[in-house]
Order: structure tokens, then C-alpha cells, then sequence
């Protein structure tokens, strides 16, 4: 199966809790249930998301989503109907965007740097005026390579 898996983070970081473990109570091969998870999002997001930990914080956390360690974060990622941030048409909701907290460097430094660029793969937008990184795969008319700011 051509499917890209990201290098630099575990599927639980990227879906919701309920979505897990429906998936893992599945009567199915477990590599079957992984390439149903991993499935559920655009390989251009996932690639984005390596290439934003492998740039800005190689040797530091990137958070996601933690509640496969206790922690309070379940939609940091994709994002069902039983969330309460679940928005109709939101990028999270079909898989093509994720919100990332950098422990090493503020979001304001990244967006600045990515808007910088001459070319940035894979990510096309990112949310201005907030302090975490939200990167998603959406359309622009931005030439291909640049990274449009937008303000929802």
C-alpha cells in the first residue's frame, strides 16, 4: 500500500481518543487498522508536519495531541463530530490539518520564517494571531511553495 506514515510522530498524537480506540476494537489485523488511521489523512499534511518538526525542532518536543499520555490535548489533529471543535469544512475534519505546540522557538518565529521563504513544501496555509502553528494543505493562489497567513 502506498501510504505515508510520518517518521517523527505516533498516530495517537494525530487522532482523537474515540477514533482509536473504535479502529483498534476492530476485528482486524493490526497493521490493518494502522493503515485505516494513517489513512484518514492527506499524505502532503503528514509530510508537512515532519518537515515543520525536522526544520524548527529537531532536537525538541512538538506537541500534537497528548491524551495517549494523560494529557489534555484530543483535537489537535483530525477532528470528528464528537468534537466540540469540530467545524463543517474545517481542514482538521478531513484530515489536512493540525495544530502544533513548539517548546523551543515561538509560532510567531515560525510564521515569520515560513513566510520568508522562497519554498516550502507540502504546507500551504498557517493561521496568524495565534500562539501555536496551525498547517494545513488548503488551496491557495498563492504561487506553489509559499505559505499563505490567513485569519479566520
Amino acid at each position: 500500500m502506498n501510504q505515508y506514515r510520518c517518521k517523527n510522530f505516533i498516530i495517537q498524537e494525530l487522532v482523537p481518543e474515540d477514533i482509536y480506540i473504535a479502529v483498534m476494537l476492530l476485528p482486524l489485523h493490526e497493521e490493518a487498522k494502522l493503515n485505516m488511521l494513517w489513512g484518514m489523512f492527506d499524505p502532503e499534511a503528514l509530510k508537512g508536519l515532519d518537515w515543520l518538526k525536522e526544520t524548527y525542532s529537531p532536537d525538541h518536543p512538538v506537541i500534537i495531541n497528548t491524551w495517549w499520555w494523560c494529557g489534555g490535548r484530543g483535537h489537535s489533529g483530525l477532528r470528528d463530530t464528537n468534537s466540540r471543535y469540530y467545524r463543517e469544512g474545517s481542514m482538521h475534519s478531513i484530515g489536512c490539518a493540525f495544530d502544533l505546540l513548539f517548546e523551543n522557538i515561538t509560532a510567531q518565529e515560525i510564521r515569520d520564517d515560513l513566510t520568508e521563504r522562497k519554498y516550502v513544501p507540502y504546507i500551504t496555509r498557517v493561521e496568524g494571531g495565534v500562539s501555536w502553528i496551525h498547517m494545513d494543505t488548503k488551496p491557495t493562489n498563492m504561487p506553489e511553495g509559499l505559505v499563505y497567513v490567513f485569519n479566520p
